[in-house]
């Protein structure tokens, strides 16, 4: 689901973000793409299968999604 690249179709599903105390987890297609685009450290989280990243990069990472995708964010949940 994650690995899905940003097409017509797909450009109005949101990108969901979930928010840690040091980890932001993002689901949605095109979020590989847009983590790569922003130059933010990233991987696979294996117990929720979504993409993670530091808390401090994802204001990079939105901005990509936001700016250069022209996609909505969806904030989850966040956490203290």
């Amino acid at each position: 689901m994650d690995g899905r690249r940003v097409t017509g179709q797909n450009r109005r599903q949101p990108v969901r973000v979930e928010l840690g105390r040091r980890t932001a987890w993002l689901s949605g297609p095109g979020v590989a793409e847009a983590l790569r685009l922003a130059g933010s450290p990233s991987m696979r989280c294996p117990k929720r299968r979504v993409w993670c990243c530091p808390v401090d990069r994802v204001s990079d990472v939105l901005a990509v999604v936001e700016g250069v995708q022209g996609r909505r964010i969806e904030l989850v949940e966040a956490e203290r």
